[in-house]
């Protein structure tokens, strides 16, 4: 297939032929609409960072859209992307890398407690709040919520992996075109943008 490449799936744990997707998602309840849709390419220069910064670009400057928060998973927990919620006063939950700087020290390294909840400055005076949860660290720029709060809004963010599952269900893997461009039509013809 045009424009394929291998990419690690998290979910046959192994490295697989085919595209990655970046979704804009927006959850209200049990509602979920696609917002935007990108087929992600190494050879085009722009990295996944740059379609999501993109994307909330969009929501904001052309869609107007106020969230409540926004939330993604720890491979868009970029200092780009938070500093750009940051700026526009969204809030954010997200899950972050172990290998992050937290008060200028590894969070792997950070605490040996398996459960913390604590503000400070990210690497980049990016200041957040952190929960430690046995193994997984989550980040928020709304410091004044509590550990159960964060941990209750990331859940939420369930809805959005529920979205990949209904595109794979109706037939997302389903497309025999060889060219990039019938794949890509097929793609945004299943999500209806």
């Amino acid at each position: 297939m045009e424009g394929s490449y291998y990419f690690y799936s998290s979910s046959k744990r192994r490295c697989v032929l085919g595209y990655q997707l970046v979704l804009l998602v927006w959850v209200k309840g049990k509602k979920r609409v696609v917002l935007d849709a990108e087929i992600y390419q190494p050879e085009s220069g722009q990295s996944k960072i740059d379609i999501a910064l993109a994307m909330i670009s969009y929501a904001r400057n052309t869609l107007k859209i106020k969230p409540d928060f926004v939330l993604f998973d720890s491979w868009y927990s970029a200092k780009a992307i938070m500093k750009r919620l940051t700026d526009y006063g969204w809030g954010f939950v997200s899950r972050i890398k172990r290998n992050r700087l937290f008060n200028g020290k590894k969070l792997s390294l950070y605490r040996l407690n398996p459960y913390w909840n604590e503000a400070g400055l990210l690497a980049g005076g990016l200041k957040v709040r952190i929960v430690k949860n046995g193994k997984k660290f989550f980040v928020t720029n709304r410091l004044s919520l509590t550990r159960n709060q964060i941990l209750e809004i990331y859940r939420s963010r369930q809805s959005i992996e529920e979205v990949n599952k209904q595109l794979k269900y109706i037939g997302l893997n389903d497309c025999q075109c060889l060219s990039f461009k019938a794949q890509k039509q097929y793609v945004l013809s299943l999500i209806h943008i």
